[in-house]
């Protein structure tokens, strides 16, 4: 199982909707160099997007058309099968799934809690060591380097980073 999610700060300038619809766009577009990548492995997948149903299930349907149609700020997706579906996390094991991939990236960057992510954290997509499928976006007035994994690990391909500790990793 190969997982992404996006973790974005809020700020004066990127915050609810506009935030929710960032996170998307990262998310689709790593999903997409991932499938890509396969691809080019001689491994060809096209990719279903299912969304949890939620307050943003139109918009969510507008912002990835606008992607596909349009691109997103790194290119056109090549590699999706089909609109974006939407179903009840009740539904679904993968959704209930999904849902505590995206608890537990809460936990770490709102609380500094690995202790459910240090348990998959090489689960997102990662390339020669560098994890590609977590991404965190920091406000504007964030000062120095960030010491998460996903910045982290951008630094020093192959390591966490120190907000998981030892025990979490074996590393750093």
């Amino acid at each position: 199982m190969i997982l992404f999610a996006a973790a974005v700060e809020k700020s004066a300038s990127l915050y609810g909707e506009d935030a929710v619809s960032h996170a998307t766009e990262q998310i689709l577009s790593r999903f997409d160099r991932f499938l890509s990548r396969r691809n080019d492995q001689n491994d060809p997948q096209r990719g279903l997007l299912v969304f949890a149903e939620g307050r943003f299930d139109k918009r969510a349907k507008i912002w990835v058309r606008e992607f596909r149609q349009l691109g997103t700020r790194w290119g056109v997706l090549r590699n999706l099968s089909d609109i974006p579906y939407f179903a009840s996390v009740k539904e679904t094991r993968l959704l209930q799934l999904a849902d505590f991939v995206a608890h537990s990236v809460f936990l770490l960057y709102e609380r500094r809690d690995p202790t459910f992510i240090a348990k998959f954290i090489h689960r997102f997509d990662q390339r020669d060591g560098t994890i590609h499928g977590l991404r965190h976006f920091r406000t504007e007035t964030a000062v120095g380097l960030c010491e998460c994994p996903a910045c982290y690990n951008w630094n020093h391909p192959g390591r966490y980073g120190p907000w998981l500790g030892l025990a979490a990793t074996g590393q750093d």
